[in-house]
């Protein structure tokens, strides 16, 4: 497992039009060079927090959108190739307000009729979600084609398949379904969150279906017995000014923390706070809430005086313990020039240089480890992959060598077999080494098998057959 890592947390990139993603990518590489210098450690793992592109309401809408995608898809493999050796597993992307497409959602309703204004208003307070008021025009809309209402995200969708083909897939009703993305090398699991459920162009209200924390809820408590830390992703904050209303329900928070959720991560109102806690004093439970502010975009999306931002956050495990470290660049070029310039950014009212926070996170319980590598090796048959995580829990303990044991015999990568077997310590392992050392003909592990004086006393009609073949190759 790697016990020190750090991941980029960036967040609105607005994709807007003549604005070359090219700069922003080499801004983004100097900057890295920059603070690796200064004792950061270069990305591992790269969180998207939404609106990847900037959107469009004209009548072509939809292919001015496909057209943002591509712009936007070829920066993030241009940062996976740079940051994360080309493995687009360790890049987390969720939908923002800016991923749905106006038109569709326009598309979606029709406008009710007068004589039902009354109706109207008291389906409106019960948040009917059928119901939509028009501040502009003063008369309700009601949705009317829900089939074309839930493609207001096919756009994203479409571009998310994509990207990560071969690799996953976006749940089919993402408006209220989360996905998770397990990354068991740095110990780590991503518990991704539409926030725009029922958001559309007369409701900018960030959401998140309770369906999405409830249908998670087993595969999340496996993974907490396993030593996972779970990290939640979405991209609508949770507190506005009294003006505004395009930010997300709170109550979401308790959810997330009884299912053992540590952090948050997300973006939107193109401010850093860079950090904030949200607990429940009853339960002694709380969750550690980091912000993004805009990465990118140009003056007409960054709030007046806030420069853009992006965080590294770095993430330090012991035993039971994360220490988590955030550091926040902020943009120090004038007015939104096309090339970022990036220094450090002072979090909080005390400027402080970086800031720091434990977290605490279960022993792994060898029980749910094992039983996981099992679940996983029979939907993919890759036995190297199993080996290897239990390897990583260490052939000590009488589970783990049990199933590798099991599991050895069966790896079809005999490059693999000899990494993992250098030193056989049961028979089961000294017979796999031996007959793969003859298959690859080395001569120079199959003498290192042969005087191995901990198996000399052992024999059966097959360990005599491999010796006999052994010794007449070497």
């Amino acid at each position: 497992m790697n016990n020190h890592y750090s991941i980029l947390q960036i967040s609105d990139l607005h994709k807007p039009e003549n604005c070359n993603l090219n700069n922003l990518f080499y801004s983004l590489q100097r900057d890295c060079e920059a603070y690796t210098i200064e004792g950061l450690c270069k990305p591992k793992i790269i969180v998207v927090s939404g609106d990847l592109v900037e959107g469009s309401k004209d009548a072509d809408a939809e292919n001015i959108i496909k057209d943002q995608y591509v712009e936007a898809g070829k920066f993030l493999a241009q940062l996976t190739d740079y940051f994360l050796e080309g493995d687009r597993s360790r890049m987390i992307i969720v939908p923002g307000n800016h991923d749905y497409c106006y038109t569709v959602s326009k598309d979606s309703m029709t406008l009710s009729i007068e004589e039902k204004l009354d109706e109207d208003y008291k389906q409106f307070k019960e948040a009917n979600p059928q119901v939509r008021w028009h501040w502009k025009e003063r008369r309700y809309y009601h949705i009317t084609n829900w089939e074309r209402y839930a493609q207001r995200f096919d756009l994203f969708k479409a571009f998310y398949n994509d990207f990560y083909k071969g690799i996953r897939e976006l749940p089919d009703q993402m408006d209220v379904d989360s996905y998770i993305i397990e990354l068991s090398t740095y110990r780590v699991a991503f518990v991704c969150f539409n926030s725009c459920y029922r958001l559309d162009h007369l409701n900018p209200m960030g959401c998140i279906c309770p369906d999405a924390i409830s249908k998670a809820h087993e595969r999340l408590a496996n993974l907490k017995n396993m030593g996972y830390l779970l990290v939640g992703v979405w991209h609508h904050h949770i507190s506005g000014l009294p003006v505004e209303n395009n930010y997300m329900d709170y109550r979401i928070l308790n959810a997330m923390m009884q299912e053992d959720i540590k952090v948050g991560l997300f973006g939107h109102q193109h401010v850093s706070t860079a950090v904030q806690e949200y607990s429940d004093i009853t339960s002694k439970q709380s969750i550690l809430l980091i912000s993004s502010g805009s990465l990118y975009g140009n003056r007409y999306q960054l709030v007046t005086g806030v420069p853009r931002q992006y965080n590294i956050i770095e993430m330090s495990y012991n035993s039971e313990e994360v220490t988590l470290e955030l550091n926040v660049r902020k943009d120090n070029s004038q007015y939104g020039y096309d090339i970022p310039q990036w220094i450090k950014q002072p979090i909080g009212i005390k400027s402080l240089p970086k800031y720091s926070h434990r977290l605490h996170i279960e022993k792994p319980r060898i029980e749910y480890v094992v039983a996981d590598i099992d679940r996983v090796v029979k939907q993919t048959g890759d036995f190297g992959i199993a080996c290897q995580r239990l390897l990583e829990i260490g052939l000590d303990n009488e589970l783990a060598l049990k199933y590798f044991d099991s599991y050895i015999p069966k790896v079809t990568d005999k490059g693999q077999i000899k990494a993992f077997l250098t030193n056989p310590i049961t028979m089961s392992q000294y017979m796999t080494a031996l007959d793969t050392a003859i298959s690859l003909r080395d001569l120079e592990w199959i003498r290192v098998l042969i005087i191995n004086e901990k198996f000399a006393s052992e024999s059966n009609p097959y360990l005599n057959e491999l010796r006999n073949l052994a010794n007449k190759m070497i």
